[in-house]
């Protein structure tokens, strides 16, 4: 069964599309190499840096590349990736990963990695 037998072409979906769609970002190799990671990473540097930044800004450009990805994958039409979906993510993100941020479970030094090598 593909995604997209999983909705009635028009109205509704049958699955929670913020929960699948934090699966696909946290479980798609490819999209949590080059983008999950690096983005929290980044935070998470800000973070320890105590500067202020604007989390939200970035974890909105982080789930647009994700849904992008993901409708491309799974032919799911783009109607159902509303503004209040987004902010869902955006928020189950900061819940769920702000401790691991806090914690340094994203903290990765670039430069002491490339200074190794």
């Amino acid at each position: 069964m593909k995604i997209k037998d999983m909705y009635d072409n028009t109205e509704s979906l049958n699955f929670d599309l913020v929960d699948d769609l934090l699966f696909y970002m946290r479980n798609e190799s490819k999209f949590y190499r080059n983008y999950y990671f690096p983005v929290l990473n980044l935070i998470s540097l800000r973070l320890k840096k105590n500067s202020s930044y604007n989390y939200r800004k970035i974890l909105n450009t982080l789930v647009k590349v994700a849904k992008h990805m993901y409708i491309k994958k799974y032919d799911i039409p783009e109607k159902f990736f509303t503004n209040e979906i987004n902010d869902k993510i955006i928020e189950k993100i900061l819940d769920e990963e702000m401790d691991n941020i806090s914690n340094g479970e994203y903290l990765w030094n670039y430069d002491s990695f490339l200074k190794k090598s």
